[in-house]
């Protein structure tokens, strides 16, 4: 979603509007129907989870239960449950800069390999990259400080994503090319081979 459209969302909690519900509903069918496992966060805050979170490691929680924390909860972050869960993993950069510095530090093609076959959102200072490999043994654990500024968060991890808000009223929204990939569920997975070329890669960052 764009910054504008997660700006509606703040405005309507800031006026104590309790019709939010179905706009964090249309964020979480989205999710649902790309394969994530998702959890509800305290509003504002990147933890703690509202719910026990731990079996959603392990399995995606059905329809009826995000349905039924929606109704509950009404207001909340939204965490994605990284891991084999989700078939995904993150990279989690602290810093624009040092994202925009790494990508544009790469050759051509896999600048567009990214572009094209990632999910990326801008955080309150930095960039989460999604990354869905087609081998699930692939999937690191979640690991902090690979490099200065620089996390991955796999198995038994999870990050904000959006329509998620900071406590500092900062915002997490995905690249304007990528809201189409998420609205139409079209996450597609990386070959062996790019997604060994991408932890290569990574050791570049600085």
């Amino acid at each position: 979603m764009s910054g504008k459209s997660v700006d509606k969302f703040v405005e309507g909690i800031k006026k104590n509007n309790k019709n939010m519900a179905p706009y964090v509903k249309d964020f979480l069918k989205n999710y649902y129907m790309l394969g994530f496992s998702v959890i509800p966060i305290k509003f504002k805050e990147k933890r703690p989870p509202l719910v026990q979170w731990t079996e959603y490691m392990e399995r995606r929680p059905t329809w009826n239960e995000i349905d039924q924390w929606i109704s509950k909860f009404r207001v909340f972050n939204v965490g994605i449950v990284t891991g084999k869960v989700s078939q995904l993993f993150v990279l989690d950069f602290d810093d624009k800069n040092m994202f925009w510095k790494w990508f544009n530090s790469l050759d051509l093609g896999f600048r567009l390999t990214l572009y094209n076959f990632t999910l990326k959102v801008f955080t309150n200072r930095g960039v989460h990259v999604y990354v869905r490999p087609k081998d699930l043994s692939q999937i690191p654990d979640t690991a902090l400080r690979i490099t200065e500024g620089l996390d991955i968060k796999g198995e038994k991890g999870y990050v904000l994503a959006p329509p998620s808000v900071r406590e500092d009223g900062r915002k997490y929204f995905f690249f304007r090319g990528d809201v189409v990939k998420v609205k139409t569920h079209s996450l597609l997975p990386l070959s062996k081979k790019l997604v060994e070329d991408l932890m290569k890669e990574l050791k570049k960052v600085k």
